[in-house]
C-alpha cells in the first residue's frame, strides 16, 4: 500500500500542500491498522490520499479521492437506522458498521492517522 500512496501522494501535492510524504509515510509504518484500513479502501475501488492535517490534533486526514464512488460501495446505506428503514438494498452492511469493523471511529469516510495516544 505504501508503494501505491507514494506516487500518489506526489501526483496530488495540491491535495496536501505543506505535507512530506517521508512524514506521513513514518506515521502509516507506526500505524498498521491504518494502513489496512487505507488499503481496504483501495481494494474496493477507492483512491485514499491525504487531504490534510487536523489542526486541533496533528492527525493526518486521509479521504478517497477517487473520480467516482467504486461501484462496490455506490449502494452502501450510511447507517443501521437507514438500512431497517428499507431505504436502502440489505445487500450489505452499512457503511458505518463496515467501517467500524475496522476498531476506528466512523468518521464519515475518513479515516486518521495521527499521534499516538496513552
Amino acid at each position: 500500500m505504501i508503494d501505491i500512496l507514494g506516487p500518489r501522494f506526489n501526483t496530488h501535492m495540491a491535495r496536501h500542500r505543506g505535507l512530506e510524504w517521508m512524514a506521513v509515510r513514518a506515521r502509516l509504518e507506526l500505524n498498521p491498522g491504518k494502513l489496512r484500513v487505507l488499503h481496504d479502501m483501495a481494494r474496493s475501488g477507492g483512491e485514499p490520499d491525504v487531504v490534510r492535517v487536523d489542526a486541533a490534533t496533528g492527525e493526518i486526514v486521509f479521504c478517497d479521492c477517487s473520480a467516482e464512488r467504486p461501484v462496490g460501495r455506490r449502494s452502501l446505506c450510511f447507517d443501521r437506522a437507514a438500512l431497517d428503514a428499507a431505504a436502502c438494498s440489505e445487500s450489505e452492511a452499512p457503511g458505518q458498521d463496515q467501517f467500524l469493523g475496522h476498531g476506528l471511529p466512523f468518521n464519515h469516510g475518513r479515516t486518521r492517522i495521527g499521534k499516538r495516544r496513552a
